[in-house]
């Protein structure tokens, strides 16, 4: 019932999709210049945007487990709650998808020594 779920060709495709969009890309910016302006606006909006995300993912973790009554050393099983739990965890993973964006910003600011096989590796492997 959620999108992206139990399903390994999602991530290989992803994976593919990551890399060959990267290579081109690649090629392209060596071509042309982008504004320091609109990749600041760029940058900001993502930047902003991942904060946002995390903290909502941060607070309503912490808020549901305490509601359902969650400890550091026992867990209770309220199934109730369960099901916010769940749409946290599915959030998470998808806003991984959207950590790809930030090697589309390395790329356009053509900062080639922060584009790293760990960097790489880090994004592909987070599925």
């Amino acid at each position: 019932k959620w999108p992206l779920v139990n399903t390994k060709v999602c991530a290989i495709v992803l994976a593919i999709y990551f890399f060959l969009v990267i290579l081109f890309r690649a090629r392209m910016m060596s071509k042309t210049q982008t504004s320091n302006h609109t990749l600041y606006s760029l940058k900001f909006a993502y930047n902003s945007s991942q904060i946002m995300i995390c903290s909502y993912i941060v607070i309503e973790g912490i808020c549901t487990s305490y509601d359902a009554g969650y400890t550091f050393l026992s867990c209770a099983q309220d199934f109730d709650r369960s099901h916010r739990l769940e749409r946290l965890f599915w959030l998470y993973y998808v806003k991984k998808i959207w950590d790809f964006s930030d090697t589309f910003i390395i790329i356009a600011q053509q900062n080639w020594r922060q584009l790293s096989f760990l960097h790489m590796f880090h994004h592909s492997s987070a599925f």
